[in-house]
């Protein structure tokens, strides 16, 4: 049980999310370097009858690289959270928590929605899904954005007394 505690603790920070991102996005080009070109002759997308024709090639691209690059840039906010100062600490705590609820969830369900909607068949519950997810990223990067714009931040500077 304290070990499940740990674990829950170490994600829980943005250093530990940080590292979930990245090992999530090694975990998708581990699980795919079977369908790439040079691999492809292992015929594993035969066994598990996936249709790789190229018509659908470049959609596949498209979703794969959304799918890889948003947990990456999900890692980048939690590294800019983690080392910017955003005013009170009461303050950045709820802050930093508006950002990365949303970040974390729209990282997961575009990658998720996006891999299974381009490899595992055309069902368009999942393609939604990869929108909800897209929809979540840009969200939390409009409020990153507004938490790290800088008239805020000298406002606060000022009302403080000489």
């Amino acid at each position: 049980m304290e070990r499940l505690r740990r674990i829950a603790a170490a994600f829980a920070s943005l250093p530990g999310l940080m590292v979930l991102a990245v090992a999530w996005d090694a975990i998708l080009v581990a699980s795919l370097a079977p369908f790439s070109g040079p691999l492809q002759s292992l015929g594993l997308a035969g066994l598990l009858g996936l249709d790789l024709g190229d018509a659908d090639r470049v959609g596949r691209i498209i979703m794969l690289y959304h799918s890889l690059s948003i947990p990456f840039v999900a890692a980048l906010v939690y590294l800019v959270l983690d080392q910017v100062p955003m005013g009170a600490p009461e303050e950045e705590a709820r802050v930093r928590r508006s950002i990365v609820v949303p970040i974390t969830l729209g990282a997961a369900l575009t990658s998720i929605g996006g891999m299974t909607f381009a490899y595992a068949g055309r069902n368009w519950a999942w393609h939604g899904i990869y929108i909800v997810g897209l929809s979540l990223v840009l969200y939390a990067g409009v409020l990153l954005a507004v938490a790290l714009w800088p008239s805020r931040r000298w406002a606060t500077a000022r009302s403080t007394p000489a």
